[in-house]
């Protein structure tokens, strides 16, 4: 330690989050889940709040698809109760969400094991570690893994590409 008295030392991080990364270029793949909900109108600062809801929601889908209809909307009431949308999204809109991502993960990946908000972290080329959460991996029987991260915004279908693009580098 005495020779590093009086010296600048450089300091690098060790972890940084996925959501910092930078863009980078990917293919980016869209499908349009029909729920028939409707992005409703909101101030600024509730989109996050609205899309803390509905992240919620989803990340409880793979325990609560085997509730009855009633005690999903119970759930998913609790979800928007939670973030203070309760007067914004109904929780059936949620429930229809949830649905609709079950039906699609049933169709493309119908033996896929769910797992919800799984921590991730490995090495980053510039030094360092990436640690964050997946919002949702699909585990198929060849070993592969599907990752689906769960985005809401008030965009037009046209400008969602580039809004998918955006976060390519994150995953």
């Amino acid at each position: 330690l005495e020779s590093l008295k009086g010296k600048s030392v450089e300091h690098t991080r060790r972890y940084h989050s996925p959501s910092g990364a930078e863009t980078v270029p990917a293919k980016v793949a869209l499908e349009n889940l029909k729920t028939g909900a409707q992005y409703p109108a909101l101030a600024d600062d509730d989109f996050e709040r609205l899309g803390n809801a509905i992240h919620s929601w989803l990340g409880a889908l793979p325990s609560a698809r085997s509730l009855d209809g009633k005690t999903m909307e119970s759930v998913a009431l609790r979800c928007l109760n939670s973030f203070g949308m309760t007067d914004i999204l109904a929780p059936a809109d949620l429930v229809a969400m949830g649905k609709e991502l079950e039906r699609w993960i049933e169709d493309k990946y119908p033996d896929a094991t769910w797992s919800t908000e799984v921590a991730l972290s490995s090495r980053r080329s510039e030094g360092g570690q990436w640690v964050g959460f997946a919002d949702l991996l699909l585990f198929l029987p060849d070993s592969k893994v599907v990752i689906v991260d769960h985005k809401s915004a008030p965009i037009a279908p046209t400008q969602c590409e580039a809004k998918a693009q955006s976060y390519a580098g994150q995953l």
